[in-house]
């Protein structure tokens, strides 16, 4: 037992995992089978739905007879030898994918969550390197999908926490800065007072320049402020529905794509990214009218 090696390794990758790719595994594990093995090195099984539905099976067609649809969506599966939490045979090995919606540690966020996983167990130090090297480099090559990794980069800094706390200093400027742009009324009115006894005529354009100027930076801060405070509300309301979030997380890219009639990954991989694209643009063109404004005001 203390002379097991046990390499391991945990990802937070996008992944779309298909029939082909666990059959690739199966055959990978099956050629690195040591002499005599028994039995117990043989792949089990164990899967979960969204439902929380669970089961184990030795039978790999269990697992693509499943719907894997809707309601009753894998969200997890783990790939593993009978003892390998034992460690009781030469070679042992766990491999695991895992989505966000079926996740109980995804309330906290991106911070502990990892898609995949993957442990070796075995005497012989050099055929458990070469099992483990072998199933990393097609997991990480094949079955982690490159093209959505920018997505799960966004959404890992995209975190709730930080997301309010952006949006509050946002407020709390813009409240401030609000305050500073609005003129007293003492003050506007002297302005006035001045600007109507002189004779000059551009004094006169200069002062209703000068007050039509604040009045239109004060008036383009207030919707921001409004437009602010209410995304924050929304956003507030979001993380306290527990259904509203694991909706959402259905569309993160961690996908087990199949089964007898698995869902289209892409039409929901697509959805995540037309909300990042829509929360992204009316951020931006908030704050570049809020900065506008700001620089206008100091012209």
């Amino acid at each position: 037992m203390n002379n097991m090696y046990t390499p391991s390794k945990e990802w937070c990758e996008p992944f779309i995992l298909q029939e082909q790719h666990i059959r690739k595994i199966i055959e990978i594990i099956e050629n690195r089978r040591i002499e005599n093995a028994s039995s117990e090195y043989d792949p089990i099984y164990k899967y979960k739905r969204l439902d929380d539905y669970e089961r184990k099976t030795n039978d790999i067609n269990d697992l693509f007879k499943e719907d894997n649809c809707g309601r009753v969506r894998i969200t997890s599966l783990k790939i593993s030898c009978k003892d390998y939490l034992f460690a009781g045979s030469g070679l042992n090995y766990e491999i695991e994918f895992n989505s966000c919606e079926g996740s109980e540690t995804f309330d906290m966020g991106f911070m502990f969550f990892k898609s995949i996983s993957l442990g070796v167990k075995g005497e012989d130090r050099d055929i458990s390197e070469l099992l483990f090297n072998e199933l990393d480099a097609y997991i990480t090559n094949t079955i982690i999908s490159h093209k959505h990794r920018w997505l799960v980069r966004i959404l890992k800094r995209i975190t709730p926490l930080g997301f309010m706390s952006v949006m509050m200093f946002f407020l709390i400027i813009s409240s401030f800065t609000s305050l500073l742009l609005k003129k007293g009324p003492s003050n506007r009115q002297e302005i006035i007072n001045n600007a109507v006894s002189s004779k000059d005529i551009s004094q006169k354009l200069d002062t209703l320049l000068q007050l039509q100027q604040s009045e239109d930076v004060s008036n383009g801060v207030r919707p921001f402020i409004v437009i602010a405070l209410l995304i924050t509300l929304v956003v507030f309301f979001v993380l306290m529905s527990k259904k509203i979030r694991k909706k959402i997380y259905s569309y993160y890219p961690f996908v087990f794509d199949f089964g007898v009639s698995s869902e289209d990954y892409k039409t929901r991989t697509s959805k995540i990214k037309w909300l990042i694209g829509i929360i992204g643009t009316l951020a931006l063109s908030v704050l570049a009218n809020f900065l506008y404004n700001i620089i206008s005001s100091g012209l």
